[in-house]
């Protein structure tokens, strides 16, 4: 009998302790704990404007998600030794304007494979659905995910000064 009472007092102290099941423990990333959305400002030369505006060519905000894998994820780390975590794509106008990336793309699921705040690598190209070629030479964006940060990305034609 002592036994029993030993063994289940360990066990209600062991549950105590642990988070409900139907929460993630406070250092643990989820879906619900990680701003997913971010902003970027995104500007034109005049020239780069007046181009893709001429032959109507969108552009493509890509947004690319990854995170450092943890020990047990290492194993499916890409070549980079990243974990991915997937992408958004918006398609814009070629104006200066604020972008607003949402981070429907980011595999959530994923998260559990990473050890910190997910980063995402912004590049920006036209969209190629009027000339195949890309046209834009722009600057890019990498970093951790916060929607405090609205990176400032600008775009010229390539091989413009």
């Amino acid at each position: 009998m002592r036994f029993v009472l030993s063994t289940l007092a360990v066990l209600l102290v062991a549950t105590a302790c642990s988070p409900p099941p139907s929460q993630p423990a406070e250092d643990s990333l989820s879906a619900s704990s990680t701003t997913l959305g971010f902003d970027i400002a995104l500007t034109f030369s005049p020239a780069a404007r007046a181009k893709l505006g001429e032959i109507k060519e969108k552009v493509n905000v890509a947004a690319m998600y990854w995170g450092e894998p943890t020990d047990k994820a290492a194993s499916i780390a890409d070549e980079m030794g990243q974990i991915d975590l997937g992408r958004d794509d918006v398609m814009v106008e070629p104006a200066d304007q604020t972008v607003h990336v949402a981070g429907t793309g980011l595999k959530t699921a994923s998260l559990a494979d990473i050890t910190s705040t997910p980063y995402v690598l912004v590049n920006i190209y036209t969209a190629r659905t009027v000339n195949p070629d890309n046209l834009l030479d722009c600057g890019f964006f990498e970093g951790p995910i916060s929607p405090a940060t609205t990176a400032a990305i600008h775009c010229k034609l390539i091989g413009e000064e």
